[in-house]
């Protein structure tokens, strides 16, 4: 994944490694898991800057009054939250359950 720096590759390491655990990943999952490595260091350098800089900034308007606005990396940061989790919900649609005594019992 040329595409992707240091960071991101780490991440989809850690993802590829985690999600995979003893079993080949599926074709959707190898699709899916280099965005979203790119996603979670994105929200990752997002938040860091919202808990810096706050949610808001204060603009002073032609009238002189003083108005706070969201900040757009805040709207950015909400915005990659829910995309990640419809990705994160698409790749455990498919799966797979793991394996146990207790699976056996209730199956």
């Amino acid at each position: 994944m040329e595409y992707l720096n240091e960071d991101q590759q780490q991440i989809l390491s850690e993802l590829t490694n985690e999600i995979g655990q003893g079993r080949r990943l599926t074709l959707a999952e190898r699709l899916a898991l280099p965005d979203m490595a790119a996603m979670i260091y994105e929200l990752r350098q997002l938040q860091l800057y919202i808990n810096k800089e706050g949610t808001t900034y204060t603009v002073v308007g032609k009238s002189g009054d003083l108005y706070n606005k969201h900040r757009p990396e805040y709207q950015q940061l909400t915005d990659l939250r829910k995309e990640l989790r419809q990705l994160r919900k698409q790749l455990l649609a498919g799966a797979v359950e793991e394996e146990n005594e207790l699976n056996e019992y209730f199956n």
